[in-house]
């Protein structure tokens, strides 16, 4: 007899990855509007001889390519949380077929 509780724990770490993963997939192009936004206003920092600081950090952000940095993190912080997710599920529907 499968062990009902792997099941559906699979079931549910499972889902609940891929619901990590979506929805960063599906704001994808908001992410992407709020880089233009910081972006912006790191120049209008810059011209008025300042520095953009990261909120949760205190660390300077610099440049362009300093705030796509910032963003990939943040995103990939989800998704490594969602890939994990659905890794835990995998295994736990392998224990629960053994």
């Amino acid at each position: 007899m499968a062990c009902h509780w792997c099941e559906i724990s699979a079931s549910i770490l499972g889902f609940a990855g891929a619901a990590l993963l979506s929805v960063d997939a599906i704001y994808g192009s908001r992410r992407v509007l709020q880089e233009e936004g910081k972006n912006a206003a790191r120049e209008g920092a810059e011209k008025h001889k300042g520095t953009l600081v990261d909120p949760h950090k205190s660390q300077p952000i610099q440049g362009e390519s300093g705030v796509k940095i910032w963003f990939a993190k943040r995103s990939q912080k989800w998704n490594r949380l969602g890939f994990l997710l659905m890794t835990a599920g995998f295994l736990v529907d392998l224990m629960g077929k053994w």
